[in-house]
């Protein structure tokens, strides 16, 4: 069955959510994600000292951000893909049976990658690039396929096909770095590690969590989206401005190149401000009534992706100072505080709802008792992990910029906490899973055809 839900410029948009997949597709991504989240809290406690040196060819440092950034941010979107593509775009997924390959592909490559940066163990590293290239191949193509079958073209499509594209760009020239270590023939490849983090940071996860947020926020705020026009040209213009920063410091000579890349990065700057509005603007015109936990997240995560907005133009238009330590602060509230801040809120209320959408769309027995999806992820304990995570990753940001070691700790401690009571509440939704003894076995129905 068809629901409606308030869409852009004021039309009525409509989602399928019996075109989902099966619980088994994306629970296991987000089972996986949180497992490396808890992972990494445990390395930023207990080297914290270590972490606050610098960030070149630094172990403890490279371990944390690929636990992040592959480890729980890309295994998140995956599942989060996987789930939304068919929803919102009136499809099936092109390989239904793909995902769990993938999720082993993916798996085990995170775990080479870590082990061999942690052990400094190059062929390790370049055999884990191996393994999560080869299921990012996977993953491209499935979506690829999906997004062209798919009824609906929607800012959603253009932003995981763009993220698509540009997340095999940085495990492509990730999977490079890595043999770089190993044969050296990039030399010190400082270009080549900036473009992946430019493909990394500002295609894949930005470009896919913005176009993500407008599809959902509006959702779980109840508040009108911002006109289509405006998030086509938001989505479209921060799909662009990566290449064409990468492609002007490659192909432009010397001060052109580094013209070029920088106009590129205000204008991801102004997109990004833009999108920052918009959040705002939605806020306002929800209804009076406290915020939902994802959408409290979201609050924060858009305040943190304002500071990085201010504090990158500052850096492009040399106001603020330049040097490693500003460097590895403003990293940190990039990935910690922005991304970090707005995938722990979703995904609060996406598994809930997965969740709830497999185990509880239909009764299985006369008696049973249907949990609302606030019961299910409650509120006093999105509370608690907001209130730990927020102040923690202000302590870590300004640590990183201190060089102390010990402030980080501290503000480690806090997240740690933070992602204690986000794992356990989130273990609980995914026990929902769990039929009673004598209840029957999936409902007919639940399970769209060819899926």
């Amino acid at each position: 069955m068809a629901e409606k839900r308030p869409g852009s410029g004021g039309a009525r948009e409509t989602i399928y959510p019996e075109r989902a997949p099966q619980a088994a597709v994306p629970v296991p991504f987000f089972a996986a994600a949180l497992v490396a989240l808890a992972l990494l809290e445990i390395v930023m406690v207990l080297r914290a000292e270590a972490l606050v040196l610098g960030w070149r060819h630094n172990p403890p440092v490279l371990v944390a951000v690929h636990l992040f950034l592959l480890g729980w941010g890309t295994t998140l979107i995956f599942g989060a893909a996987y789930q939304m593509a068919p929803v919102v775009l009136e499809g099936s997924l092109w390989r239904p049976d793909w995902p769990r390959l993938h999720l082993w592909l993916h798996g085990a490559g995170v775990a080479a990658l870590v082990a061999g940066f942690w052990l400094w163990q190059p062929l390790w590293i370049a055999s884990g690039g191996t393994l999560v290239l080869a299921g990012a191949v996977l993953f491209a193509l499935n979506l690829a396929v999906t997004l062209r079958q798919a009824r609906r073209r929607n800012p959603v499509g253009l932003g995981m096909a763009g993220s698509a594209l540009y997340l095999l760009l940085t495990v492509g020239w990730g999977w490079t770095l890595a043999l770089n270590l190993r044969l050296g023939f990039l030399g010190l490849a400082v270009d080549a590690l900036v473009q992946h983090m430019v493909f990394g940071l500002a295609g894949w996860f930005t470009l896919m969590i913005v176009a993500a947020a407008y599809q959902l926020i509006p959702m779980f705020a109840v508040a009108p989206p911002p006109p289509a026009r405006r998030v086509w040209w938001v989505t479209g213009g921060l799909a662009a401005a990566p290449a064409v920063a990468v492609l002007s410091l490659a192909l432009l000579p010397g001060a052109a190149g580094d013209l070029g890349a920088r106009l590129a990065f205000l204008a991801e700057a102004g997109l990004l401000a833009a999108f920052v509005l918009d959040v705002w603007r939605m806020l306002r015109r929800r209804p009076p009534r406290p915020m939902e936990p994802p959408v409290r997240f979201a609050a924060a995560a858009v305040a943190a992706a304002a500071l990085t907005v201010a504090w990158g133009v500052g850096l492009l238009l040399g106001l603020v100072p330049g040097g490693v330590r500003t460097q590895m602060a403003f990293a940190a509230l990039v990935l910690l505080g922005w991304i970090g801040t707005m995938s722990v809120g979703q995904l609060y209320r996406i598994l809930p709802f997965v969740v709830w959408l497999h185990r509880f769309r239909h009764r299985r027995t006369p008696t049973e008792r249907i949990p609302f999806l606030h019961e299910m992820a409650p509120r006093p304990a999105a509370n608690w992990i907001l209130g730990l995570w927020v102040p923690g990753v202000a302590l870590q940001v300004v640590d990183f910029g201190l060089g102390h070691g010990g402030v980080l700790r501290l503000g480690s401690l806090a997240a740690a906490a933070a992602v204690a009571v986000f794992v356990r509440v989130m273990v609980g939704v995914i026990r929902h899973l769990q039929v009673p003894p004598g209840a029957p076995g999936e409902p007919p129905g639940l399970r769209p055809e060819g899926t």
